[in-house]
């Protein structure tokens, strides 16, 4: 038995004078979508028979129109996405995916197994903020990361020398990721599942909370800006990153 990947057909339509009807008539024979490149209409059907329907219909429908047809390559995609994620070498440390990360120095990689949580190193702010921890995190810090997503930025805060680390979130994909990360980190990290209630969310930024050698990391919590007691700061906003200065 043949593989059935193999049996795809890519359809490349120039469709002459009558566009219309030559879309038409491709749907009508039994296309999917078609995808308009420049004047072509692409599209990708099962089989080279289904592919020679769609080649009458369409000179049917425009006598003009030319047609193309080609097998399309066997690629496997469940291996193919890997060629999109790259180290990424962000200053003292590097964010690898496993495949890629035995030749780097694991005292130095933060390795994360891409999954449904945020968090690759692919993302230019989760990059912007690990090169910033480097510039505020102390051996001996204290941090708060909401939000962890797949843990990158805890996991980065321990390997700078945190000595404790809360990586909350809520999300049950994300966790279940942000486990599997910190799993082969170097540094102990503890993970802590809450919903970011005003309680919990109060608890960290109350008066006498965060002292000397502390900080705080919150990303895309879905919280009302202004809830710092002391200074009215915007602490949580949609979408963004806050690192906050020791107090």
């Amino acid at each position: 038995m043949s593989d059935e990947r193999e049996a795809w057909v890519t359809v490349r339509v120039s469709p002459g004078s009558n566009r219309d009807a030559v879309m038409a008539a491709m749907f009508n024979a039994g296309v999917q979508g078609i995808e308009e490149v420049g004047d072509a209409l692409v599209t990708h059907v099962s089989g080279q028979p289904f592919a020679n329907d769609v080649l009458c219909a369409v000179i049917s429908a425009s006598p003009d129109a030319r047609v193309e047809t080609m097998p399309l390559p066997n690629v496997d995609w469940s291996e193919r996405w890997k060629l999109g994620i790259h180290v990424q070498s962000l200053g003292a440390l590097s964010v690898a995916p496993p495949w890629l990360s035995a030749d780097l120095d694991p005292a130095r990689t933060i390795v994360i197994e891409p999954a449904m949580a945020f968090g690759t190193g692919e993302h230019a702010t989760t990059r912007g903020v690990i090169r910033l921890l480097q510039r505020v995190i102390r051996p001996g810090d204290r941090v708060a990361d909401l939000g962890t997503g797949s843990a990158v930025l805890a996991i980065a805060a321990a390997k700078l020398g945190a000595r404790h680390v809360a990586a909350i979130e809520i999300d049950p994909d994300a966790i279940g990721n942000a486990e599997e990360n910190v799993a082969v980190a170097f540094r102990p990290v503890r993970i802590t599942s809450d919903y970011l209630s005003d309680r919990l969310i109060d608890g960290l930024v109350k008066p006498g909370y965060f002292r000397k050698n502390h900080v705080l990391v919150a990303r895309s919590a879905s919280y009302p800006q202004e809830q710092d007691t002391r200074t009215k700061s915007p602490v949580f906003g949609n979408g963004l990153f806050k690192i906050e200065a020791r107090i």
